[in-house]
């Protein structure tokens, strides 16, 4: 039986996946503890997205990757909802003019 975490990963991914020009990917297992559960690129800017449901907040170890992410120029989003990723994806910096 799916969680509320991976159902609500798998509507993000779906959601990313069908935006154009943006990929996305559902990250199972990486080399580095805290990696964010999605990683992606729209219009050449790369993001990340730490999904959470709930209560649930960051560990340090995920803080620190989503750092990473913003040191590298990056976008690191943490999702509790659709609307939180697409209330921050134009600051990818993608086209301000698609309508998504």
């Amino acid at each position: 039986m799916a969680t509320a975490e991976s159902k609500l990963q798998k509507q993000i991914l779906d959601w990313l996946n069908g935006i154009p020009f943006c990929v996305a990917w559902k990250i199972i297992r990486a080399n580095e503890a805290g990696v964010p559960d999605i990683l992606g690129c729209w219009h050449s800017k790369f993001f990340s997205v730490e999904v959470k449901v709930g209560n649930n907040d960051t560990t340090k170890l995920q803080d620190y990757q989503l750092s990473r992410v913003i040191g590298s120029d990056g976008t690191a989003i943490i999702a509790y909802s659709l609307d939180d990723v697409k209330n921050n994806i134009l600051f990818i910096g993608g086209p301000h003019n698609v309508t998504i």
